[in-house]
């Protein structure tokens, strides 16, 4: 399984479980707070309402008869009972001691103990407060807090279970349309999305890019059957022209100047050949279609036959190539394509050279993988922007485009692309050098 896609999990796993976690704190919160405050209305209400109703007798009997009502409150009300304070002029605090009384109104005190306290002005510098315990607000808020603190954990745990099912779910879903999209791209042209039929947006997806698969399919397959076709159809004569001027030269009568014309024409046949089984090369090897056919390869043998094969045409061309070649690097990827990547950058190199040109084949292990070199010390490529080079039928100035249709170097680039490699140009003063990576990613 890939990391990223690891990753991916476990951070839609972590926004499940924030998303709750934070929702159900929040929750918290607002209920905390809301009930918090209810209960406190509730208690000033009631202490109000009880020095209100002292107040009454206070007002119609007097100073003494709100000292007999908070005595016979205190009597009568042993336990949980409110607190009755009354502080004359000279401040001396009468019944309950409730410490330094604060302003009028409802206000809290914390000495000595918790209290919710209502404190108004009577005549003559008498002052009345009625309090109540908050020991049951701080009670109820220490539960809730327990709870919500219980719920957060539970909503994390069940958050992190759900989003561990919903992520797994759509991420397998994601990475099945990676895999049938990579699969396609690598040639495997019967590749599809599978449709689970549940309708959902994975289906409609999966159903659409199904559709275009098919057509693309259709399409490559029509790519394929054109060029079958072609290559019938237009090769064929073209070989049978060729051979009734092989036919034509074999002629004693033949004039000299015809004869000369005549193997003009076949050289221009041969080279036209070429130039079209190199086109059809490069639309086989575009399509992806020789990905399915990768397997295994000693990297390191084939460049040392190849270069062992070709010292002997470097020098029919009076070159010399050298090669050094590390040994036991293995790669996977279509060896044949391999075969000729190789062949392509050394003919260019010996076509593109003038005589006694030096050629250096050079393959290397590197800690990203492996390193081809194919190195001249000749008048190099100056000038000369590099991605042109792998355009088609390109071809520089007259010292490096004495043969050839200019498609040798856009085959190894559709073969460096195939394979996932990296092709790199660079003139080395003197000399010109291409150099392909092969990565430990890469699929050669």
């Amino acid at each position: 399984m890939p990391k990223d896609w690891v990753s991916r999990h476990w951070r839609l796993v972590l926004t499940y479980m924030l998303v709750f976690a934070v929702s159900v704190a929040c929750l918290g919160a607002i209920t905390y707070f809301s009930a918090t405050d209810y209960i406190e209305a509730q208690l000033a209400r009631e202490v109000s309402l009880s020095a209100e109703q002292l107040l009454v007798d206070y007002r119609q009997e007097g100073l003494e008869e709100l000292r007999h009502d908070i005595g016979e409150r205190i009597d009568l009300d042993h336990y949980d009972r409110l607190w009755y304070s009354l502080e004359n002029p000279d401040g001396k605090i009468e019944f309950d001691p409730i410490g330094k009384m604060p302003a009028n109104g409802i206000s809290s005190l914390d000495k000595p103990k918790s209290l919710l306290v209502y404190v108004t002005d009577l005549k003559d510098g008498y002052r009345l407060a009625v309090a109540t315990s908050r020991d049951d607000i701080t009670a109820f808020q220490r539960a809730l807090r327990n709870t919500f603190a219980f719920a957060i954990v539970a909503t994390i745990v069940l958050g992190a279970v759900g989003g561990y099912i919903l992520s797994r779910r759509y991420l397998l879903r994601v990475e099945e349309i990676r895999t049938a999209a990579e699969g396609f791209a690598e040639g495997k042209l019967q590749t599809r999305i599978p449709v689970k039929g549940n309708g959902d947006d994975f289906d409609q997806i999966a159903t659409i890019i199904n559709s275009m698969l098919v057509r693309i399919e259709g399409l490559l397959q029509e790519v394929k059957r054109v060029s079958t076709n072609i290559a019938h159809d237009l090769r064929t004569p073209i070989g049978r022209v060729r051979q009734k001027l092989e036919l034509l030269i074999l002629n004693p009568s033949l004039d000299p100047k015809a004869q000369e014309a005549t193997e003009s024409s076949i050289l221009l046949l041969d080279e036209t050949l070429q130039t079209f089984s190199a086109l059809l090369r490069i639309a086989e090897i575009g399509s992806g279609v020789r990905r399915s056919g990768f397997a295994t390869y000693n990297l390191s043998e084939l460049v040392q036959q190849l270069s062992a094969t070709y010292e002997v045409v470097a020098e029919d061309s009076n070159h010399e190539l050298r090669s050094e070649i590390a040994s036991g690097i293995e790669k996977v990827g279509d060896k044949s394509l391999i075969i000729q990547l190789v062949a392509n950058l050394v003919e260019n190199a010996i076509q593109h050279t003038p005589p006694q040109t030096k050629i250096f084949v050079k393959l290397r292990s590197t800690k990203a993988g492996a390193e081809l070199m194919v190195e001249d010390n000749g008048p190099g490529a100056h000038g000369i922007p590099y991605e042109t080079l792998v355009e088609p039928f390109f071809k520089g100035d007259s010292s490096r485009s004495r043969q050839g249709s200019g498609l040798g170097l856009s085959v190894v680039n559709a073969i460096v692309e195939l394979h996932g490699l990296e092709l790199k140009f660079e003139n080395c003063s003197p000399g010109f050098r291409a150099t392909v990576s092969f990565s430990n990613r890469s699929q050669a």
